[in-house]
């Protein structure tokens, strides 16, 4: 049930919404921006949600759902792997994705031959999954509002406006019925929801309290994202993270993040139920990545064939001229991504992967001269063009500098 606290705005933002609801062009969309850019109540976040959600189908709520979302950023494979953890535990997953800036969940899968992004309306409502997971992209079928809008603030650059974020993450859980939700807060200079530790925080409680307001139980992880989760950074990437992982060859520090995206998706389990888990392993996690492609019209076998390929594309080593401390440059490594990204976009692929990046030392590890330090997946034709934005994607510094790394539960 949805409580609401006092008046849901005024009548300047019900005529917003509802020009917004009959005609959606930019001008709507710009007023949008312009009044949730201010501060505004939580009730007014809350009805942005409603309409945004209500502009498709909407699902009843199922206090067996679950997902967990993130702000974004680059290196974290919460969304691909925090999913898999909730269905090995018992819960049914259901993702609406849009297009991530360079690799968020929906762009990743979608690289695998045959994966469905799409699933018919009738599926969701007239199915009973069980411990089922599927991973689906933003439509005219559900919160279509959401899409244009989100489409639009890439447009204008407006996507880092916390009262907007919070409606659209939550509007996307409202249109799939989903009661229980869990936001990865990837806090950063350059990230969605705070530009530092005190303005996460806020916007964290702020999301808490919307969702509370639209029946949705919450919970938000804050962590660190100027420092790299893991080394696998771009679409094709994730695919060959998520292939160690499965083999159980992940390395200390994917390892690390594994544990991580484990830990958030326990607590949110244990939030949900009120019962303690028992640990799945990379067994269990492959069983319900299997049944994920299955059910999205993929296959495991196509999954291998397409990391052997991302393997075999050709790589670029890229080597320190100095010694000291190396310190990777996330903001740098995504608008390459980005840029390589709109370099190879055409109208047959809306998910292009033209590069991908590792990373060969952790951040702060000491280097000398010549030690590769990452390598870069490129085209060929695409590489010159890059050359001078590989340069900034690291620096070398002469003494180490402390890092606050912070993980918190909200």
């Amino acid at each position: 049930m949805m409580i609401f606290t006092g008046q849901l705005g005024g009548r300047m933002l019900d005529k917003l919404l509802l020009n917004l609801e009959r005609r959606c062009n930019d001008d709507d969309l710009e007023k949008v921006i312009e009044y949730y850019q201010n501060d505004v109540q939580p009730d007014e976040i809350a009805k942005l949600a409603l309409v945004l959600a209500g502009s498709g189908i909407v699902l009843s709520m199922n206090s067996n759902f679950a997902d967990i979302a993130s702000t974004g950023g680059p290196s974290s494979l919460s969304t691909l792997l925090c999913p898999l953890y909730l269905s090995s535990y018992g819960l049914n997953v259901l993702s609406l994705g849009v297009p991530g800036r360079p690799a968020g969940g929906i762009d990743v899968l979608a690289q695998i031959p045959g994966y469905n992004t799409t699933i018919s309306s009738d599926y969701l409502i007239y199915s009973e999954p069980s411990n089922s997971y599927l991973h689906i992209l933003a439509s005219e079928e559900y919160a279509p509002l959401d899409l244009k809008l989100f489409q639009y603030r890439k447009k204008v650059n407006k996507i880092n406006i916390a009262n907007l974020a919070i409606a659209s993450l939550l509007s996307k859980k409202i249109a799939l019925g989903v009661r229980n939700v869990g936001l990865d807060i990837r806090v950063a200079p350059f990230g969605n929801f705070g530009k530092n530790r005190e303005e996460a925080m806020k916007n964290s409680e702020l999301f808490i309290e919307v969702a509370q307001k639209l029946g949705i139980n919450a919970q938000c992880y804050l962590s660190n994202a100027i420092l790299p989760y893991q080394p696998f950074i771009g679409r094709g990437e994730a695919l060959l993270a998520l292939n160690l992982i499965f083999d159980k060859k992940s390395g200390s520090w994917l390892e690390e993040h594994k544990e991580y995206c484990q830990k958030m998706s326990g607590l949110l389990y244990e939030k949900t139920t009120n019962q303690t888990i028992c640990l799945a392993n990379e067994i269990s996690l492959l069983n319900c990545f299997e049944l994920n492609l299955k059910k999205q019209g993929s296959s495991i076998y196509k999954f291998y064939d397409k990391v052997h390929e991302i393997a075999n594309e050709k790589r670029y080593l890229i080597k320190t001229k100095e010694k000291g401390y190396i310190y990777y440059n996330l903001e740098a490594i995504r608008g390459l991504l980005n840029k390589a990204q709109e370099l190879d976009k055409c109208n047959e692929d809306i998910f292009p992967d033209p590069a991908g990046i590792i990373l060969l030392k952790k951040t702060t590890e000491k280097v000398e001269p010549n030690d590769d330090i990452l390598s870069v997946r490129c085209k060929k034709e695409y590489y010159s063009l890059l050359k001078k934005e590989i340069q900034n994607l690291y620096c070398i510094k002469k003494n180490k500098i402390q890092i606050d790394y912070f993980e918190e539960v909200i």
